[in-house]
């Protein structure tokens, strides 16, 4: 039986990643769950920075599209900078509470030679970690991860082999 994806899902991601691009870190906090409140806002506002300053300013949103991953629903949310486009993805667990998230800039696109920045939050369930993967289109690519006390285990699964650089670990 395949479970029906929460009507009011694809506009708590558009919320949520408007709440962090505006920099209101504590209020995006309150969507976590108890395993990702590891990551306090001031490690959330530097990384989000660090992975979104070579885009420049914020321009849009698209929609987002949702998805079941296992006990999870997963919400991609394309996100346009000044200087190219971004992906935000979030893991919503069965309660609705944030259990992962990620935002990886520039959007991976084959013969990109860009280096990819991302963001990753989550608890340490390989199954949120599955649900954040990053499709096969971005394998072999460099990228910087900046990750807040992700299981190594995970941020293996997470990455799949992209992420050859891994620079400025806060946590």
């Amino acid at each position: 039986m395949t479970q029906e994806i929460p009507p009011d899902t694809q506009s708590r991601a558009r919320s949520l990643f408007g709440e962090l691009i505006q920099g209101h870190w504590e209020k995006a906090r309150r969507e976590f769950d108890a395993g990702v409140r590891h990551a306090n806002a001031d490690q959330i506002a530097r990384g989000w920075t660090k992975v979104t300053h070579p885009g420049g300013s914020f321009k849009g949103m698209g929609a987002p599209a949702a998805r079941r991953s296992g006990g999870y629903t997963v919400v991609s949310v394309p996100l346009t900078f000044q200087t190219g486009d971004a992906t935000g993805r979030v893991v919503l667990g069965r309660d609705g509470k944030v259990t992962g998230l990620t935002l990886e800039y520039p959007r991976r696109r084959r013969l990109d030679p860009r280096r990819v920045h991302v963001l990753a939050v989550g608890n340490r369930d390989p199954e949120v970690a599955k649900a954040l993967h990053t499709p096969a289109r971005a394998r072999g690519r460099e990228a910087d991860l900046h990750r807040f006390s992700v299981a190594a285990a995970d941020l293996a699964t997470y990455a799949n082999g992209a992420c050859r650089n891994t620079h400025g670990t806060l946590a």
